[in-house]
């Protein structure tokens, strides 16, 4: 009994260990910390979150959360443009070239449930589909998740 329940915490362990998601469409190297659910009903290509909540009014509310949407035949401005509205406060915009594919980099300030949060977004323009990969972090916790959401956000490229 002692040895299953060795196997079973040393599995739940791995399950927020970095790993390497690739699909046909994306990739994305899942930080530390962040468990990404096999057999979510999100609907979402991809997502990923850490396992503490915050207190007090951010109770519902996780450190830190990723979530990737598409839009399929959408123009990349209008995403760019919902994102914007999507921020309460965006302290930078960058968009470039990456190859052919324009991105986007968006950070901000955000509101979630009255309670203040740190948005980023990577938005790429993709083969009659564009990404747009978003991370919230409880403000209070951003400065622990920075790091790690930097990291997921550069690693994130669609093909």
């Amino acid at each position: 009994m002692v040895y299953l329940s060795t196997r079973i915490k040393k599995s739940a362990a791995a399950a927020f260990e970095p790993e390497e998601i690739e699909t046909d469409e994306f990739s994305i190297t899942k930080a530390e910390g962040f468990l990404h659910p096999l057999n979510s009903d999100s609907g979402l290509p991809f997502e990923a979150y850490t396992k503490e909540f915050g207190e007090d009014d951010a109770k519902k509310i996780r450190y830190a959360r990723v979530e990737l949407t598409t839009s399929q035949g959408g123009r990349f401005e209008d995403v760019v443009k919902n994102a914007r509205r999507d921020i309460q406060t965006v302290s930078h915009e960058q968009t470039s070239k990456q190859g052919s594919r324009r991105v986007c980099l968006m950070d901000g300030e955000g509101i979630d449930n009255n309670v203040a949060t740190a948005v980023f977004h990577k938005i790429v323009e993709g083969d009659g589909k564009i990404f747009d990969l978003k991370f919230v972090a409880l403000d209070e916790q951003k400065d622990d998740y920075l790091r790690r959401i930097e990291e997921m956000r550069d690693s994130f490229t669609v093909k």
